[in-house]
């Protein structure tokens, strides 16, 4: 199947965001992101790391190239702060 027709916009304005000719608004993004099965946070996780200087810029920054099981592991240790 077809991008445009999961997403329910037209393959013109599609292309035309593929090329970088139109800007998405949220609700567009949305439909494309519906369309291809994905949530919100998997689009965004990997287009640029966080740059943040703080604490949390440093724990994403050490655990951004580690496998997901290492991933699981600290979220599992980090259960008993909640």
């Amino acid at each position: 199947m077809c991008l445009h027709w999961l997403a329910g916009i037209h393959t013109n304005y599609l292309g035309q965001v593929e090329r970088g000719e139109k800007n998405l608004t949220l609700e567009t993004l949305e439909k494309i992101i519906e369309g291809l099965g994905v949530s919100f946070e998997e689009i965004f996780r990997f287009l640029d790391p966080m740059k943040r200087k703080d604490a949390l810029g440093k724990i994403v920054g050490l655990l951004v190239d580690r496998p997901p099981e290492d991933r699981e592991i600290v979220l599992e240790k980090n259960k008993v702060l909640d």
